[in-house]
Formats: structure tokens, C-alpha cells, sequence
């Protein structure tokens, strides 16, 4: 796995520019932003306070808050490496240090290129994440077995049962986390429009 520079990306990527990655919508009050939180399903336009002076969130519905890297945790689902990998610019992103005994080629002789600020940060990698998965008693419960679930690459990681969502040509498009009875919506839909099911 790349070693990733959280305090590189940190001091490129601005808490407003996480949630604009986010697609989160975004109102202005005062010295702060506010938005509704698709993590938590809750359509509150102000439940998510985001103070950009001090590069600070906090859901009060899930009584959770922090950085950049911490946003785009609670909204994706993804742990604190991914979410670092989403919001990284290529540049902040560089091979992992070579250990003791390891035969790798040593990573000291490429040069590491400093970042700046404003590069594009590095897309969500359906493949990676589906080589991630696994079938564990969670996925079971829902009914699903592992024959399925490899087909259809159902599985679980980071505390979720994760399904794809397909384009037409049968790719990835991202994934759904499921968990506590919650589902998750990947970061490159969040803040579409997303018709709503009403109860029977």
C-alpha cells in the first residue's frame, strides 16, 4: 500500500474543497457553511457545520466531527487511508519505505515531487476497493451466499456490507455501503438528485 503524506494533503486540500469533492450543498451562515448530511440521512440543511477559518466539521446528528481527512470518513464510509487517498493529489501519494529485509528496489532512488496546491485529488478505484471485500457472516445474514456474493462482488470491509452499483456496460460505478440498518451513498453521488420511495 502507498505511503500517503495525511499532512501534505491536510495543508493542499481546504475542508471547503473536501466538501465540494463531496458534492455536499453547501449555504453560507455567517463565518460558516451549512449542509444537509447524506451519511446520516438526515435532510436538516444545517445539521452539518463546517467552519473553513478553523478547517473543522461537525455532524450533529451523528455527534461526530474533525478535519478534511474526518469528513470524507463519516460521509464515504471509507477508513482514514482511502478517504487520505481520495482527497490526495497524485503527488502526495509515494511508495511505501523500504524495510529491513525487503528486497524491493530501493524507493530512495525516485524523487519525491512536492504537491500543489489545487492538483486534482485522485479518483475513488471501484477495483481496488471490490479486491477488498469478503464474505464474512455479515454478508450471510442478509441471505446471501458466497457463490453470489463473488459473482456479484457483494462483500464486507470496514464494517459494511458493500454492494456495486453498475453502469450499463456492466463496470463499477461505486458502491452502497449497508450497515445498522443505514444505507451509505458513495462520494460521486452525493447531492444528485435521488428520487425519493415513499412507504406502502
Amino acid at each position: 500500500m502507498p505511503y500517503v503524506d495525511f499532512k501534505a494533503i491536510k495543508a493542499a486540500v481546504s475542508i471547503e474543497d473536501a466538501a465540494n469533492l463531496l458534492k455536499l450543498p453547501l449555504k453560507k451562515s455567517g463565518n460558516q457553511l451549512r449542509s444537509n448530511c447524506p451519511a446520516c440521512g438526515n435532510e436538516d440543511e444545517r445539521i452539518v457545520v463546517i467552519t473553513p477559518s478553523r478547517g473543522l466539521f461537525y455532524c450533529f446528528d451523528a455527534k461526530v466531527g474533525g478535519d478534511c481527512l474526518a469528513l470524507v470518513q463519516h460521509i464515504t464510509g471509507l477508513d482514514v487511508q482511502d478517504a487520505a487517498q481520495f482527497l490526495a493529489p497524485k503527488e502526495a501519494t509515494v511508495p511505501q519505505k523500504q524495510e529491513v529485509g525487503d528486497n524491493r528496489p530501493n524507493s530512495k532512488s525516485e524523487p519525491k515531487s512536492r504537491h500543489t496546491p489545487g492538483t486534482p485529488p485522485r479518483e475513488f478505484d471501484p477495483a481496488a476497493f471490490a479486491s477488498k471485500l469478503a464474505f464474512t457472516d455479515e454478508v450471510a445474514e442478509l441471505g446471501i451466499n458466497e457463490e453470489d456474493a463473488t459473482r456479484l462482488q457483494i462483500g464486507f470491509t470496514r464494517g459494511k456490507v458493500y454492494f456495486p452499483v453498475r453502469n450499463e456496460d456492466g463496470s463499477i460505478s461505486g458502491f452502497v455501503g449497508y450497515a445498522d440498518g443505514r444505507l451509505k451513498m458513495p462520494p460521486q453521488w452525493i447531492g444528485t438528485n435521488v428520487v425519493k420511495l415513499k412507504r406502502a
